[in-house]
């Protein structure tokens, strides 16, 4: 199996409505192995976009975020932690006493789904 193989499978997996577990076991591809083609093909995406970019001080972006004061009421279970939300669809919740290993694996997650 070669790369346009795989690159055909992920584009297919990402037109898809499918988690890639479920898309994998369908098609009985090894999970593991469509990771690291994904992986790989996003590795080059961002280093191709990287150096097609104009330098950082000219195509920089911004992302509007408004923060929201964390609910005072102690009934409220607000634990003033952190979330991240993208869309309808994607939500990124962390407690307030999150550690960075918890924000690695949440950032990674994201990434194997796709966002």
């Amino acid at each position: 199996m070669d790369r346009a193989f795989w690159e055909a499978h992920v584009e297919a997996w990402r037109d898809s409505s499918e988690t890639q577990a479920a898309y994998c076991r369908r098609l009985g591809l090894s999970a593991i192995t469509f990771s690291g083609w994904k992986r790989r093909f996003e590795r080059e995406r961002i280093h191709s976009v990287a150096e097609a970019a104009p330098a950082a001080s000219e195509s920089a972006a911004l992302l509007s975020v408004a923060l929201a004061e964390p609910d005072a009421t102690p009934d409220s279970g607000a634990d003033a932690g952190i979330c991240v939300e993208v869309g309808d669809e994607v939500r990124l919740r962390l407690s307030a006493n999150f550690d960075a290993r918890s924000l690695t694996r949440a950032v990674a997650a994201l990434r194997d789904a796709g966002c």
